[in-house]
C-alpha cells in the first residue's frame, strides 16, 4: 500500500497509517504501560478501529494520527499527529503522541511533537494548540512544555478525575518552520532549485571563479557537478521544514542569477544567518537588496525569527552597502578572520531584530 510521508525531522518520518500497520501500532496501543492514563485498554478490534477512525480523519480533515518511523529503518514506532478533541465541550486541536515502550527516553516524543507542533502552524489557521491528559500522567505533559506550551487549565473530568490541558498560541515564543516557500517581489522570484535552473546558473554565476570565490564556495563548471549538489545538498534537502534556500530567478529574462539562503538556523534562539551571491552581469541592479528584504520579512513574518545577522569580509563593501539598506546595524569585526591567497581579512557582523524591523518598514523601503 503507498505510504503518504507528511513530514521528517532528523532521525524520523511520520506518514498517513493504513491497516498494514496493525501489528506495529498494536505494540504500542496495547501496552498496559503507555496506556495506564487511558480510560480504557485496546485489543486488536479497538486498534483497528483506531487505524480506521484516523484513515477518515485524513480524508475529512487532512490531518489526524500519523505513524511515527525511524528514518533508518522505516520501522513504525508509535503514531503523533492533530487531532480534533473534546477539551471541556470545546473541539481544539490537539497534539497526540505514543512511542513504543522499547524506543522511550530517546527523545522521540518531543521531536516528532515538536515537528507536528511546526506542521500545525504552518498549515492550519488554528491559533493556539493543546495537550490535554490526565493529571497523573507525567511523561505526557513534560513532553508538552518540552515543546513550549504551558498550563492552561485543569478541570474535573469522570474519566480522568482530572484533566490537564496544555497550550501553545501561534504568536508564542517560537519559530514555526516551514520550509523553502517562493516569494515574489518586483523584480523577482525566489523559489526552490529546479533541475531546469542548471544551465543558467552555470551561465552566469555557479561556474564563475571570481564570483564562487568571493561567495566562498567551490565552482561548479559541468552540468554533471551541478546535479549532483543538486542531489547531496539543494535538492535533497528540501524535504527538512527547517531548511530554507532559494533560487533567484529574474522575472524579465526566467535565468537563475544567483541565489540567497538561512545558511544557519538557531531555532531555539530564533536567530538566522543570511548569505547570498548573485552573478556578476546582474550586480548594480538592486537585485540583492531587493531580494534580502523580502527573505529578511519572511523570517521575521511566517517563521517568527527574533534576529536576523549577515556577516561581509571588511573589503566587500558592496555587500556592506547592501547590508546597510536592508536596515542591519553593525555590530563588530571578527579580526583576521579570512585567509584571502595572500592576506587576512576581517569579518564584520550586522544584525536586525524582529522589532527593529517592523517599527522600520515605512522608512526601509
Amino acid at each position: 500500500m503507498e505510504q503518504r510521508i507528511i513530514l521528517e525531522t532528523d532521525r524520523l518520518f511520520l506518514r498517513e497509517m493504513n491497516m498494514d500497520d496493525l501489528d506495529a501500532l498494536y505494540k504500542v496501543l496495547a501496552d498496559k504501560d503507555i496506556m495506564q492514563h487511558y480510560p480504557y485498554g485496546f485489543d486488536e478490534e479497538r486498534v483497528r478501529s483506531w487505524i480506521d477512525r484516523n484513515m477518515n480523519r485524513y480524508r475529512e480533515n487532512g490531518f489526524g494520527l500519523w505513524a511515527v518511523c525511524l528514518r533508518d529503518t522505516e520501522e513504525m514506532i508509535g503514531d503523533c499527529g492533530l487531532t480534533l478533541q473534546n477539551i471541556e465541550g470545546q473541539m481544539l486541536p490537539e497534539i497526540g503522541y505514543h512511542i513504543r515502550a522499547d524506543q522511550q527516553r530517546k527523545g522521540y516524543a518531543k521531536e516528532t511533537a515538536t515537528a507536528v507542533r511546526d506542521w500545525a502552524f504552518a498549515n492550519t489557521d488554528y491559533p493556539a494548540l493543546y495537550s490535554y491528559c490526565k493529571y497523573t500522567n507525567v511523561g505526557s505533559y513534560k513532553t508538552a512544555e518540552a515543546i513550549g506550551m504551558h498550563l492552561e487549565k485543569e478541570y474535573p473530568d469522570p474519566d480522568n478525575k482530572i484533566t490537564r490541558v496544555s497550550v501553545i498560541y501561534r504568536n508564542d515564543n517560537m519559530v514555526t518552520h516551514i520550509g523553502t516557500q517562493t516569494i515574489e517581489t518586483e523584480r523577482l522570484i525566489l523559489r526552490r532549485f529546479e533541475y531546469s535552473d542548471i544551465d543558467s546558473m552555470i551561465r552566469n554565476w555557479i561556474a564563475d571563479e571570481k564570483t564562487q570565490w568571493d561567495y566562498g564556495e567551490p565552482c561548479y563548471p559541468t552540468p554533471e557537478s551541478v546535479r549532483e549538489l543538486f542531489d547531496t545538498k539543494y535538492i535533497a534537502s528540501y524535504s527538512k521544514d527547517n531548511y530554507y534556500r532559494w533560487a533567484v530567478i529574474e522575472k524579465g529574462s526566467g535565468e537563475c542569477i544567483g541565489q540567497i539562503a538561512f545558511f544557519t538556523v538557531d531555532t531555539a534562539n530564533r536567530h538566522a544567518e543570511i548569505e547570498y551571491v548573485i552573478g556578476p552581469a546582474f550586480q548594480g541592479k538592486g537585485y540583492a537588496t531587493e531580494m534580502t528584504r523580502a527573505v529578511i520579512a519572511f523570517g521575521f513574518d511566517r517563521i517568527n525569527l527574533h534576529r536576523i545577522e549577515i556577516d561581509c569580509r571588511t573589503e566587500n563593501t558592496a555587500s556592506q552597502r547592501v547590508i546597510e539598506k536592508c536596515g542591519l546595524k553593525y555590530e563588530g569585526v571578527f579580526r583576521d578572520f579570512f585567509w584571502r591567497k595572500d592576506h587576512y581579512e576581517g569579518r564584520q557582523v550586522f544584525s536586525i531584530l524582529k522589532q527593529e524591523w517592523t517599527q522600520s518598514q515605512n522608512t526601509i523601503w
